[in-house]
């Protein structure tokens, strides 16, 4: 079976890696390094908590199947299950961050409330002393996921029939039960083709006159901050109100903030969640005003719904798409999962509910957001 992957993010080096390993000889394609994309710019937390009670299974699953993968792939280094930490200062944010803790609880997940006073000593360069209400879930963390797109694929293409490619794919052709790419180089032709292109999905699917997938993409800031000097930074993921960070993949901190309500123009939304996690930055972390700050900015595919979309596109199963926001926590453990979907034909009862046609735009003149992707602020 030959199968070809547009797309080197967590998402597509995890399904090249489990397609090879299932047998399969495949082709990926991508611009650019492995995960040096979307994946590049995330904060990458493993997380459940807070997310619809229906994925919470599929969730859970996900990040235990991470250490699963980083033992395959040897990189045991790249991932971090030191827990997340979770503060809220006010009334209503403390209220839903106890409702949501119940409710993971529920799912067998450890859950522990704690004191202010103890998150303090647990991350001593946080102002924890105006949280009305605290969290801790040991089994979440983080990932330097870069790094774990990089091990997926260089043990991929030493170890199986995976090939990698750093070529631009053009458009998209159909073929009747095959898929065709149309490459800077020419014409290549697959059993099975999988969309692991995050944003641009939908340019892809247009091409090959499908209709495409209620699909946005938002751009959301992050910054990297230097330790002052005597700092002792952070040593696990953390949530305080809007704000979230983490330790950095090369030290000192990665901070990013929830994004912003509305639909308004794009650079408007950016410069307003840019302001909100200088402030709440400001408010939560110790000596902010004294860190260098380098800022990026990651976009991010969100599916309409805000659920993943995970399936085949056509009936004879030719193309097959693999697009969410949240990949880094799912991308491993989806990507086994389509894997096994694909090269066995046996659908998994996991990914029921996920699937791209629920999704399809019926509206024609439905079309995403240009955006720029200049990552510099």
């Amino acid at each position: 079976m030959k199968i070809g992957v547009v797309g080197a993010g967590i998402i597509g080096s995890s399904i090249a890696y489990h397609l090879g390993k299932a047998g399969a000889r495949v082709t990926v394609f991508d611009i650019g390094e492995p995960g040096n994309g979307v994946s590049s710019t995330s904060f990458a937390c493993l997380n459940a908590f807070g997310q619809a009670e229906a994925d919470l299974p599929f969730r859970l699953d996900a990040i235990k199947y991470h250490s699963v993968i980083a033992r395959d792939v040897g990189s045991e280094r790249n991932l971090h299950t030191t827990g997340t930490l979770r503060l809220a200062s006010f009334g209503n944010a403390a209220e839903k961050l106890e409702q949501n803790a119940k409710a993971l609880s529920q799912y067998g997940s450890q859950v522990e409330f704690i004191s202010a006073a103890a998150a303090g000593r647990l991350e001593p360069s946080i102002r924890t002393e105006s949280a009305a209400e605290v969290v801790f879930v040991p089994e979440e963390g983080w990932v330097n996921a870069g790094a774990l797109c990089g091990a997926l694929i260089d043990l991929s293409t030493r170890r199986f029939a995976v090939r990698y490619r750093r070529e631009r794919v053009q458009a998209l052709e159909r073929l009747q039960s095959k898929a065709r790419l149309r490459l800077t180089t020419g014409i290549e032709v697959f059993d099975s083709l999988v969309l692991a292109a995050g944003n641009d999905t939908n340019a892809l699917l247009t091409s090959a006159g499908f209709m495409p997938l209620r699909l946005t993409a938002a751009p959301g800031p992050l910054v990297d901050l230097t330790c002052s000097l005597g700092s002792q930074g952070v040593r696990r993921a953390i949530y305080a109100d809007k704000l979230h960070i983490r330790p950095g993949d090369h030290g000192g901190f990665l901070a990013g903030v929830v994004a912003a309500a509305g639909d308004g123009p794009e650079h408007e939304r950016k410069e307003e969640e840019r302001r909100s996690l200088i402030s709440s930055a400001s408010q939560w972390i110790m000596n902010f005003a004294e860190m260098g700050q380098r800022w990026a900015v990651g976009v991010r595919p969100m599916p309409a719904d805000g659920r993943p979309m995970i399936g085949p596109i056509d009936e004879d199963r030719a193309l097959y798409v693999a697009v969410m926001h949240g990949g880094i926590t799912l991308g491993p453990l989806a990507g086994r999962l389509v894997a096994a979907e694909i090269v066995q034909e046996n659908e998994a009862s996991e990914l029921g509910a996920y699937r791209p046609r629920r999704s399809i735009a019926q509206d024609a003149d439905w079309r995403e957001p240009t955006l720029s992707l200049d990552r510099s602020m």
